[in-house]
């Protein structure tokens, strides 16, 4: 599955998150879901995936995987998003909106 643009849903954005491999993920894109969510790094629930298996996840289906993570320093993000090859990062938690403009001149090919 292809999208012509992956930066732009103009009818909103199916992600599935909580997958376990490969397997799932792509009978998931198939079945029209647009991202997979990889929750890691966490400060609340186990993960779903090692980072090993989610760096591998990132790196067969290249723009359809979503970082989301409690991480809240600049430098963590980016380099924890730059390891997994994504282009969308979902934050949550306790991060400053102040850290958004730099993490957008870091990382300007990412969506947040």
């Amino acid at each position: 599955m292809h999208l012509a643009n992956p930066h732009h849903f103009p009818y909103g954005l199916i992600q599935v998150a909580g997958v376990h491999d490969l397997t799932e993920a792509e009978l998931l894109l198939n079945s029209g879901v647009d991202m997979i969510g990889l929750p890691l790094r966490l400060t609340v629930n186990d993960e779903d995936l090692s980072e090993e298996s989610a760096v591998r996840l990132s790196r067969t289906l290249p723009g359809k995987c979503c970082l989301i993570t409690y991480l809240n320093k600049i430098s963590d993000i980016t380099e924890f998003t730059r390891e997994l090859e994504v282009d969308y990062v979902q934050l949550h938690g306790d991060v400053d909106p102040g850290i958004m403009p730099e993490l957008v001149k870091q990382l300007p090919h990412v969506r947040f």
